[in-house]
């Protein structure tokens, strides 16, 4: 009821922002207004916490004793409301932290026994620990109780402000008129208000940073100079909105006018933060810092609360030092672990299970670094969070080339984003792509011009290096065509038979990447006879319509990976890739997506002169998957072959997949071997 009523009386523009602020609700709000209010530091403000909580006390409070309840009433309304207020916004632990405070602090006023804050916020700590032991490692509790604890900690280092002893100073103050006393009274608690605001903004900004540059790896410097600006402007758009919802029963004029003016502070609000998130320099994508180094942060940080003096403790030089210090040991340690430990001279390629979709990275001996796609059907954002932990996590900052195979959305509706967080020498596409008429097409190159990234098209024949120890080849679309041939709406495989594949070729290695390539396109990439690889990425997602017997026979692969769930026939195109392997094992026929035999997960292979390795990334650790020495396949029976099931022998193979193909693809042309 709260978000219609804020529906009603606020512009379309600006109600989904009203709803977050005042009542948690964040569903119609615009990705890109929550994306600025992220890049900024003021993301708390759509995120209901101790500050939403803390203004309906305080206000409440205040209104009560105006109309001259007794406290004791006063406190236990407040308390009461605090309550109901949290199981409105539903229940989340920062909320709840809050109101355990406001109930500790009432109870407190009431029987004349204040405790330090500090106290109170540990029996908050203790009791959500108690209530919800997982919340210890969550980041949003950790940010929490930390700046809650800063803020407490800042409250209490900063000087007092004094009535000024000089007796002529209060003798003029007297002779003012009693409006003036008043408005200047008002003043210097204004002022004051924004200075410890500043001071406490900025405590807590650089407490947290660490932990938000390691989970979000973002830094936001305006967020300094930002959230005591906008801090005011909050309080006053609550103030109206709360208004809104409270008067919407009594009179409907009232309402508006309250959300008018909700409306108008909102909207200065919405200005501030775009202004700012525009700002060259104003914040930072990063990889983040390592666990230990987090860790040994808060350490430090603590070691020195139970150790220096008091006197040390509220010198601003002292805290800056002991930043440079840690920041310095970081910085020696990633210089120095290079040469202590040395990255393997492999090339290293992962393959992110972003569902179904592809996103595939590609890591030089040399460090160079190549993304295949990133993308996935449904939400764009799901693709982007999983391609960009790995890069994160790969230490990654800059992207050599990203390539796009071809125009559907499931292979590249996450790079828009991508081009927002990391640097990108290039973009390569295959030529049809750049023909084709799609909106979604054209954002992905609108973007790209917007960051300044080159796009640039490959065919069959071309080939380009990431470094001097890895070259990339590519094998298909034929040459001759380019963006006016790109009518794909005509043919039958559509944009998937214009996919870009390219053979990775490294230290005697050689990976394929095939895209969506199906059909046709299957047949003129294995009539050009693409070679043997070690690892084929198999094309379309392991889909049937590939063709994986054509494919398996021409390539040999020693492992075949599917990026995503396989598909209904997975059986079959398993058994079907299985037969190439020259183990002829279906343990190396792995994919991303879950099924009953695999709990999925993102697959990093290895590749020297020595060996192929290949692991998974399962239940938060990555795991070798089993090589040489595993079970054999079946041999061949004349049973298996006349009874509908794909063999495992490759002569047989052909004739059987014919049989057990759907028949929207019986019309796809088989390539004898």
């Amino acid at each position: 009821r709260g978000v219609a009523v804020l529906g009603r009386h606020l512009s379309p523009e600006r109600a989904p922002l009203a709803a977050a602020l005042l009542l948690g609700s964040r569903e119609s709000l615009p990705r890109e207004e929550s994306l600025e209010f992220l890049v900024t530091g003021t993301i708390h403000i759509l995120s209901i916490s101790g500050l939403h909580v803390g203004f309906v006390a305080v206000t409440l409070f205040f209104l009560l004793r105006l109309v001259a309840l007794p406290r004791a009433w006063s406190l236990a309304a407040v308390a009461a409301a605090a309550g109901l207020y949290m199981v409105l916004v539903r229940a989340e632990t920062p909320v709840v932290r809050a109101t355990l405070l406001i109930w500790v602090t009432c109870l407190g006023a009431a029987i004349g026994r204040r405790s330090p804050v500090v106290n109170a916020l540990a029996l908050a700590a203790i009791l959500v620990m108690l209530w919800h032991p997982p919340e210890l490692f969550r980041t949003g509790t950790q940010l929490s109780f930390l700046s809650t604890a800063v803020l407490v900690g800042a409250a209490g280092a900063l000087p007092r402000r004094r009535v000024p002893d000089d007796p002529i100073a209060r003798l003029i103050d007297r002779s003012r008129p009693a409006w003036e006393r008043r408005l200047r009274r008002l003043a210097a608690r204004a002022a004051a208000a924004a200075g410890e605001g500043a001071v406490g903004g900025a405590a807590v900004w650089a407490a947290t940073a660490p932990i938000v540059a390691a989970r979000f790896h973002l830094v936001s410097p305006v967020g300094l100079v930002l959230n005591p600006l906008v801090a005011p402007l909050v309080a006053v758009a609550m103030a109206w909105g709360f208004l809104c919802l409270a008067v919407s029963t009594v009179s409907t004029t009232l309402a508006g006018v309250c959300g008018r003016a909700c409306d108008a502070t909102l909207a200065a609000i919405g200005h501030m933060v775009g202004g700012f998130a525009a700002i060259p320099g104003g914040f930072f994508w990063v990889a983040g810092p390592p666990a230990w180094w987090v860790a040994g942060w808060y350490a430090l940080l603590a070691g020195m609360l139970l150790v220096l003096p008091a006197a040390l403790l509220t010198r601003l030089r002292t805290w800056g030092i002991a930043a440079a210090m840690w920041l310095a040991v970081g910085a020696a340690v990633a210089g120095v672990a290079p040469l202590v430990a040395p990255r393997s001279p492999a090339l290293r390629v992962l393959v992110v299970a972003v569902g179904h979709g592809c996103g595939i990275l590609v890591r030089s001996p040399g460090g160079g670094c190549l993304l295949y796609d990133a993308g996935r059907l449904g939400a764009p954002a799901a693709a982007r969070r999983a391609v960009e932990s790995v890069l994160w996590d790969e230490g990654v900052r800059r992207i050599d080339t990203l390539v796009v195979s071809h125009a559907d959305t499931d292979h590249f509706n996450a790079v828009p984003d991508l081009l927002d967080r990391f640097a990108v020498g290039e973009i390569v596409v295959p030529p049809p792509l750049l023909g084709n008429g799609s909106w979604a097409v054209g954002e992905l190159l609108r973007r790209a011009r917007a960051a300044g990234v080159a796009v640039r098209s490959m065919q069959a024949g071309e080939s380009f290096a990431i470094d001097p120890l890895c070259r990339i080849r590519g094998l298909h679309p034929p040459a001759g065509g380019g963006p006016g041939s790109g009518d794909t709406a005509a043919r039958p495989g559509g944009d998937n038979e214009t996919s870009l594949v390219l053979a990775v070729e490294s230290a005697g290695r050689r990976l394929l990447l095939t895209g969506d390539i199906e059909g046709a396109a299957v047949a003129r990439v294995v009539a050009a006879d693409p070679g043997p690889c070690d690892v084929l990425v198999a094309p379309h997602h392991g889909s049937r319509t590939s063709l994986p017997p054509d494919v398996a026979l021409a390539t040999e692969p020693s492992w075949v990976v599917v990026s995503g769930p396989g598909g209904p026939g997975w059986s079959d195109v398993r058994r079907a890739y299985a037969a190439a392997v020259p183990t002829g094992s279906e343990h190396r026929v792995v994919k991303t997506g879950a099924d009953a035999e695999s709990a999925g997960g993102a697959i990093a292979i290895e590749m020297d002169a020595a060996g192929v390795r290949v692991s998974q990334f399962v239940a938060g650790r990555w795991l070798p998957l089993p090589g040489d020495g595993m079970r054999q396949t079946a041999a061949p029976s004349s049973a298996a072959a006349g009874s509908g099931r794909v063999s495992a022998h490759p002569a047989a193979m052909m004739a059987s997949w014919l049989t057990t193909k759907p028949a929207s693809s019986m019309s796809t042309p088989l390539v004898k071997p």
